[in-house]
């Protein structure tokens, strides 16, 4: 890979899902004709079974000699371009172990982020739990946020990639599949034991809801890809069928024979997978806390965790709610409505698709993520 390839570094929180945006951001790098290596956490490496990747894992070094590591990489490598994927994480893992993240904008190679959140809109401070703050990291100037749809704005005037890494599946008829299914899909982190309180509730409470909803439309099952078992979806007895997390491509072939994707973030990969694939995407949230009767105790975009305020601003006029169905489960029967206009061979379904396609459209006339990271990092190379 030597002078003029890229270094893509995904590790710390979220590992997993992390991961996954690398592998798929390297890949279209590399399909771009350009070498590619990933430095990846332990947590997050699975994501790359099956892939044709350079990939190495982070050793389990102090600060001081984790330094070295990368400088020797560095020098190895000689990297035109390094992305963290994402921002956030790789700057917290960094900081974390008092390693100047510095160390990579030294080089001469033109370092980049992804920025998930859209941080210049939504600040640097994320409620969770209710009344509960997260701070996120701050950005260093030389750090170059990548801003990625479909969370990030289509219409903005800033620079926005697409998040669609492939060209459009081939989705089976329907009368193929032998029995409908929704599928939703988890991460390890949305499993993990939670101290929180009221955090504990919508964990556990959520699942429940779901399942009910999806108990009411005759003839639909629920499939679940994730790290274990959730018992409240299990409380759909045999129309509940847990998957476990699957590699890429049956992950793919799953969801693109699937009825209905249900998402819990608007941030989500699957999310944008399902868009891609012409799987009619519903948006499960809890925002209008006040409306109906719920047992959920706060409101949020992502399951469990929270980040209603903190992504309002970006979610604002965006696009990509008028392309899915949300459904707001402080409103009854908001979910059941939704799977059972987007299950069923009607009006509903057909403007919804249409909708989508739509969306789809305006997302794969934007700049391929690939090709944006070599135009930013190789434009420094013709000076």
């Amino acid at each position: 890979m030597k002078n003029g390839g890229y270094l893509l570094l995904c590790f710390g929180d979220n590992a997993w899902g992390r991961a996954a945006l690398a592998r798929e951001l390297g890949e279209d790098i590399g399909r771009l004709g350009r070498d590619v290596r990933v430095v990846c956490g332990t947590a997050g490496a699975g994501a790359f079974d099956g892939s044709d990747l350079a990939m190495e894992i982070i050793p389990n070094l102090p600060g001081a000699l984790l330094k070295l590591y990368f400088e020797d990489l560095l020098d190895r490598l000689e990297p035109v371009g390094v992305v963290f994927c994402d921002g956030d994480s790789v700057l917290h893992a960094l900081r974390q172990v008092k390693l100047d993240p510095a160390l990579f904008a030294r080089t001469g190679a033109r370092v980049l982020a992804v920025d998930t959140w859209s941080h210049a809109e939504t600040g640097l401070e994320a409620d969770v739990f209710g009344d509960g703050k997260r701070a996120l990291e701050s950005w260093p100037e030389w750090l170059n946020p990548i801003r990625i749809a479909p969370l990030c704005r289509t219409q903005d005037g800033e620079e926005v990639c697409s998040g669609l890494f492939h060209p459009p599946a081939e989705r089976p008829p329907r009368e193929a599949i032998d029995r409908s299914y929704a599928m939703v899909s988890t991460s390890p982190w949305q499993h993990a034991d939670l101290e929180d309180e009221r955090g504990a509730v919508v964990q556990r409470e959520v699942p429940g809801l779901i399942a009910a909803a999806v108990g009411e439309v005759e003839g639909l099952d629920l499939v679940h890809a994730g790290a274990e078992p959730l018992p409240g979806f299990q409380s759909l007895g045999s129309r509940y069928r847990w998957v476990g997390a699957l590699p890429p491509a049956d992950y793919m072939r799953l969801l693109s024979r699937s009825a209905v994707y249900l998402s819990l973030s608007p941030v989500c990969a699957s999310q944008a997978k399902a868009l891609g694939a012409g799987v009619p995407v519903i948006l499960v949230q809890h925002i209008d806390s006040g409306v109906g009767r719920t047992v959920l105790p706060y409101p949020f975009r992502i399951w469990p965790l929270g980040y209603s305020r903190f992504l309002e601003p970006v979610l604002s006029r965006n696009p990509l709610l008028k392309a899915v169905t949300v459904a707001e489960l402080s409103r009854p029967g908001s979910l059941i409505c939704a799977l059972r206009d987007l299950t069923s061979e009607g009006a509903a379904r057909c403007r919804s698709l249409e909708r989508q396609a739509s969306y789809v459209e305006s997302l794969r006339a934007m700049p391929r993520a690939g090709s944006y990271v070599i135009e930013k990092s190789e434009a420094q190379l013709t000076i």
